[in-house]
């Protein structure tokens, strides 16, 4: 429940427009749908969207804190002493230092969580593009978390994704390639080995199916670099669909996507060192959740 009294000198202003302003993280569907549920109030009296509210009117959510700040829900797929693996929202940031304006990330909603006593205290200790959900790992100590930064390599970590690209790709893909950032353009791009600055990016792709010209594809990481899925399978001509930085616009809009159809859908830790061998086959996974339209197309529902 919240409360709070409209700003003294308000001049009348319909209830919606006032909530709007004051919680920009909560969208116009869910305040209709609070209005009909009898969620809001003012001086004690359900409120409606042209409701005018002035001065010193008081008013009350029937709503959670974390729904009026835009934290989303965090569920633990799996969880031990040291670490935990959630299932991250798409389309939003995995670390705080990553975002701007105030907008909301997936540490934060950790910190937000914690300190509610939801969960436990954790930090992520790896990132995800800001549109891909999935299994993220988390350590609930700063050992563990400076532990596990030497893990994410093929022989101690399994990172596994489900992709829909655009065309139709081989039924089996093994992709070797050279890349390196661009950080003025905020690119990855592909270049010859021995470019200075290069690194070898390596992936297994896999066709699960077709459908409609896409590929529903499983892909297996051997190393974790800025954007590589997206990045590797462009280059042979199956970009993500969705994906517009590099795909291709219209097919993603003749598709309905506007951000990248990718998926983090299981991650297993194996032949860790000591103090952490106890760990091994620690892992979860996450059902992709694409857009409808998507899931539909390949019976993912």
């Amino acid at each position: 429940m919240h409360r709070f009294l409209v700003s003294k000198g308000q001049v009348p202003r319909p209830l919606l427009g006032v909530l709007q302003r004051t919680f920009p993280a909560v969208s116009r569907e869910l305040w209709m749908a609070s209005f009909r549920r009898r969620k809001v109030y003012v001086n004690d009296f359900p409120g409606n969207a042209g409701y005018l509210v002035e001065g010193n009117d008081a008013i009350r959510i029937d709503l959670p804190e974390a729904t009026l700040r835009g934290i989303p829900k965090i569920e633990i797929l799996a969880e031990c002493d040291e670490f935990a693996i959630i299932d991250k929202p798409p389309g939003l940031p995995v670390m705080t230092q990553d975002t701007k304006g105030g907008r909301m990330n997936i540490q934060a909603a950790l910190e937000y969580y914690a300190g509610e006593g939801q969960l436990p205290a954790m930090v992520p200790c790896h990132r995800l593009d800001v549109y891909t959900g999935g299994t993220l790992l988390c350590a609930k100590n700063p050992r563990a978390q400076e532990a596990c930064k030497a893990w994410f390599a093929p022989v101690t970590m399994d990172r596994e994704y489900n992709a829909v690209l655009v065309g139709r790709m081989p039924a089996q893909m093994v992709c070797v390639d050279y890349a390196r950032k661009d950080a003025a353009k905020a690119l990855t791009v592909i270049v010859k080995s021995g470019t200075p600055g290069a690194r070898q990016m390596r992936l297994t792709a896999q066709v699960l199916d077709y459908a409609q010209g896409l590929s529903l594809a499983h892909i297996c990481l051997q190393t974790g670099r800025t954007h590589q899925i997206r990045v590797q399978l462009s280059h042979r001509g199956y970009p993500v669909l969705g994906d517009d930085k590099y795909g291709v616009w219209s097919v993603n809009a003749a598709n309905g996507l506007r951000a990248p159809a990718l998926w983090h859908t299981r991650l297993a830790l194996h032949n860790l060192p000591a103090p952490y061998a106890h760990l091994d086959g620690f892992g979860a996974e996450s059902q992709p959740r694409f857009p409808a339209k998507v899931r539909n197309l390949f019976d993912l529902l």
